[in-house]
């Protein structure tokens, strides 16, 4: 969830040098079942550009119907999407739209937070039911701060809370810079993964080669940051070279990742 927020943020940050504004959508409850869980979201421009979703598709043609009233009035509004009588989903889901206004304030924490890999809660404020109110909104709670998505509001006690934790971006290293480790870091950027690629110093490749990467490294084994490990972290060794991938695998036997794999030969 953490990567869509944070292509949400990188859209409004567009929207606005364009001068447009954004409602964010989130599904704060569901009754039933539906295509997509609770937490998620979608950022409307007032242009008609979304990013995210908050279902399968068929949701959100509806969502950005009833956003117009929030572009308006600038009120935030739950709205409900029953698909029992549509789709077959079995569920019906509450929607909260909101004004999306995080100030520079907001930006440069949110920023900090994914650049240290900390983890964050997200609170909504809402009534479950179809309803405007002016006191509906969010909020980003670090250790220290509380940031509004709309920093002019103060949320109500009185509201139902949907509460969501949020984790780092899943971390994948991709060591080794053959074409099949080019293929793999553009699957893994398009889910969302934030991609690290590390090679041989000598490797003629760099970041442009690797589509979504987000850092390419020229480094030895031995010098493999180690310290940027954690428990949302999977490592691939994939450099076609048995000494090469038995070098980093010694020295990344004992680290604290998720998932630790050797591309090899089944015997």
């Amino acid at each position: 969830m953490t990567h869509e927020l944070k292509q949400i943020i990188e859209e409004y940050q567009s929207a606005k040098t364009q001068g447009l504004k954004t409602v964010l959508a989130t599904v704060v409850a569901l009754d039933g079942s539906s295509y997509r869980r609770p937490g998620v979201r979608m950022l409307i421009r007032e242009d008609g550009h979304m990013v995210g979703a908050v279902s399968g598709g068929c949701v959100e043609k509806e969502v950005v119907r009833q956003a117009q009233s929030v572009f308006t009035d600038r009120i935030a509004k739950v709205m409900t999407y029953d698909g029992r009588y549509r789709l077959g989903c079995e569920g019906v889901l509450y929607i909260l739209l909101e004004p999306f206004l995080p100030d520079s304030t907001f930006l440069q924490a949110f920023e900090l937070v994914l650049k240290n890999r900390e983890h964050f809660t997200i609170r909504s404020y809402f009534e479950k039911k179809e309803s405007l109110n002016s006191t509906y909104r969010s909020v980003l709670s670090l250790k220290n701060k509380e940031l509004y998505f709309r920093p002019d509001y103060k949320a109500l006690n009185e509201h139902m809370v949907f509460e969501q934790e949020m984790e780092p971006c899943f971390k994948l290293f991709i060591i080794g810079a053959e074409h099949d480790a080019v293929q793999l870091c553009g699957f893994a950027a398009r889910i969302g993964w934030e991609v690290s690629i590390v090679a041989d110093p000598t490797e003629e490749k760099n970041i442009s080669d690797f589509s979504g990467a987000h850092e390419f490294m020229g480094i030895l084994p031995e010098n493999f940051p180690t310290h940027k490990i954690d428990g949302n972290t999977a490592i691939v060794l994939m450099n076609h070279s048995y000494s090469k991938d038995l070098k980093y695998l010694l020295q990344l036997s004992s680290a604290n990742s998720i998932y630790l794999g050797l591309l090899g030969p089944h015997t």
